[in-house]
C-alpha cells in the first residue's frame, strides 16, 4: 500500500486543534513535529540510555497526515483548507489550566450551539 504525505505549518498552541479538526474530517494517525520539552513522564516512558536534545521552543509545529494513494486527494485537500480558513475557533474560559500536550476546552464557533457547550457560553 502506497501512502501520500502532507505535511502542516501551526503554532504549538494549535496544534491539538488543528488535530482534532483533521480527526473531525476523518483524517486520523496525525504526527505531531515541535520542540515543546519533554516532560519527567516522557522521559520515565522512553527506552533510551541517551535523550535526544531537543532545541528551544520557537513555537512552531508541523502536522504530518497520510491518505493513500487512491484516496480523492483533491477533495480533502480542499476540505481541509476550507475548514483552516472558514472554522472559526473559540476558546471557551472555564478557569482550568492545562499541562502541555493536553487539550483545553476549545470549540469551534459553529458549534457553540451544541447542549454540552452553550452553559459555558453564558449570556452575552
Amino acid at each position: 500500500m502506497k501512502w501520500n504525505k502532507f505535511r502542516l505549518k501551526t503554532t504549538t498552541e494549535a496544534e491539538d486543534i488543528v488535530s482534532s479538526m483533521l480527526a473531525d474530517l476523518g483524517i486520523e494517525g496525525v504526527e505531531i513535529e515541535d520542540k515543546i520539552p519533554l516532560t519527567e513522564s516522557d522521559k520515565e516512558q522512553m527506552f533510551v540510555d541517551i535523550l535526544p536534545e531537543i532545541e528551544a521552543d520557537d513555537g512552531v509545529a508541523y502536522l504530518s497526515f497520510y491518505l493513500e494513494e487512491d484516496e480523492d486527494k483533491e477533495k480533502v485537500l480542499a476540505n481541509v483548507k476550507k475548514e483552516l480558513e472558514e472554522g472559526t475557533l473559540v476558546e471557551v474560559p472555564v478557569g482550568f489550566s492545562f499541562p502541555p500536550r493536553e487539550i483545553g476546552f476549545v470549540c469551534r464557533q459553529k458549534d457553540a450551539n451544541l447542549d454540552l457547550i452553550v452553559p459555558f457560553f453564558g449570556e452575552e
